[in-house]
């Protein structure tokens, strides 16, 4: 069995590149094989191939560079076979000085704030240098992982030319970072990707919630499809928790942050949230999905967003860290 892939063969990608395309391939109105560009996303970031040794590329984990890997998973298969994680967060099966067990992962969604044990601040700073490269390439690959139907189960998101266009009816130029959906499922999920907390409530996306959400449901409702709109946003998870959560440190970024959330009701998931919901499929809950355990949370009011640490709602009166309902 390949314990690591280099290339996820389900990224689509169509010339022109519209919604409408990607949706038509969703129902079988195209084939998904006319628009597969498997060599464009490479899962090791931002190139590519960033800590893959490829002179002696056997699909195992010794292929993984450690000194260069952030542990963000996109790599690994399922089932894992590692029982370690290196100080720098590459899987490993190898006893090592400062080797990481993996018991963490079990405290993560349990309502209060949660680390990648082996290396805590390596994706954030990944995932924040490069939207279009790392972190929302990145989401689309956690997300495939964690649907409940890998086969079945197709995306376009950045780098570019993968973006999809979306009418707004307006002069900007809309492009979704992240589009995912399963063949004959009449839903798909679109992220929005933002390299971290403050980039998100800055005033040049301040209108885009508004003008994404008509456009979406303009051209999936006639088609009977549901799309289920958020921010996935990379770099520093600490101003993504709310202040009264339990473990949470004085952020500066956070207030400005919550208060972008709450106007408009936006919705929002963390890159690190969508690494530890693959570290949990792969060894809390085999059964675990996006489909089946986040996407029902969109359907409730009061829900705002996911943590690696939990979900947050908005009690009305303050912004909430809760356990996840699958933890």
């Amino acid at each position: 069995m390949n314990e690591i892939e280099l290339v996820i063969p389900h990224r689509l990608q169509f010339s022109p590149s519209h919604l409408e395309d990607f949706l038509d391939v969703m129902q079988q109105k195209e084939n998904p094989n006319d628009y597969l560009q498997p060599n464009e996303i490479l899962v090791c970031r931002p190139d590519g191939t960033h800590a893959m040794d490829l002179k002696n590329w056997n699909h195992k984990y010794i292929d993984i560079n450690s000194a260069k890997c952030f542990g963000c998973m996109a790599c690994v298969n399922s089932p894992p076979t590692f029982t370690l994680f290196t100080p720098h967060g590459a899987p490993t099966s190898i006893p090592k000085s400062g080797a990481h067990p993996l018991n963490f992962i079990g405290n993560a969604f349990q309502g209060k704030v949660w680390k990648f044990a082996p290396n805590p601040g390596a994706l954030e700073r990944m995932s924040s240098q490069s939207e279009e490269e790392v972190n929302n390439p990145l989401a689309a690959i956690l997300l495939w992982r964690i649907s409940i139907n890998q086969e079945q189960t197709y995306f376009s998101c950045s780098p570019q030319p993968g973006e999809v266009d979306l009418n707004t009816g307006d002069e900007r130029k809309s492009k979704l970072d992240v589009v995912i959906g399963e063949i004959n499922s009449n839903i798909i999920t679109v992220l929005e990707g933002k390299t971290d907390a403050r980039e998100t409530c800055s005033s040049k996306n301040r209108n885009q919630w508004n003008r994404y959400l008509p456009a979406l449901e303009k051209v999936c409702q006639p088609r009977g499809i549901t799309a289920h709109f958020a921010y996935v946003i990379g770099g520093l998870e600490d101003p993504m928790y709310p202040a009264n959560a339990n473990g949470a440190l004085t952020n500066s970024t956070r207030a400005a942050f919550f208060h972008f959330l709450k106007k408009d009701n936006k919705r929002f998931v963390s890159l690190e949230a969508l690494r530890a919901m693959y570290l949990w499929k792969l060894f809390q809950d085999k059964d675990f999905s996006w489909e089946k355990n986040v996407l029902p949370l969109f359907g409730e009011r009061d829900f705002v967003g996911v943590v690696s640490g939990g979900i947050i709602r908005n009690s009305g009166v303050s912004f909430v860290l809760e356990r996840a309902p699958w933890a």
